[in-house]
């Protein structure tokens, strides 16, 4: 049986619209877990966590998140689009609007002429 561990207590800050908002610590303080709780990834134990004034698990707010892992969680088999348009059902975003936005990703990061490549394909660098 895992032991448990206190990875995060009694943190408490504010980000207003606006600001440019950086976590730092050493290894092992806590900072990836909880960007995660925010992320509702993990679920923390105890106490608040509001994002944009909901609670960090509402649905409503991921579609205004942005995060970018140290590892990958794409899926190599799937292409471009696919990929897009999984994550963005898991955010209950509707059909008409994902197909738009996904149009628009892929011709913003200059993926759009290979978006049928599977993803394992596409450089890293």
């Amino acid at each position: 049986m895992r032991s448990r561990v206190r990875a995060v207590d009694s943190i408490d800050f504010q980000v207003r619209r606006g600001e440019i908002f950086g976590l730092l610590g050493p290894n092992g303080s806590g900072k990836s877990t909880t960007i995660k709780m925010i992320l509702g990834l993990l679920h923390k134990s105890s106490g608040r966590l509001a994002v944009f004034g909901k609670n960090a698990s509402d649905v409503s707010i991921k579609s205004r998140i942005g995060y970018l892992p140290e590892e990958s969680y794409l899926y190599p088999f799937l292409d471009a689009r696919e990929t897009l348009d999984y994550y963005a059902k898991l955010f209950q975003i509707d059909h008409r609007t994902r197909r738009q936005r996904i149009d628009e990703l892929l011709d913003m990061v200059g993926l759009a002429a290979v978006q049928r490549r599977q993803v394992r394909e596409y450089s890293k660098g």
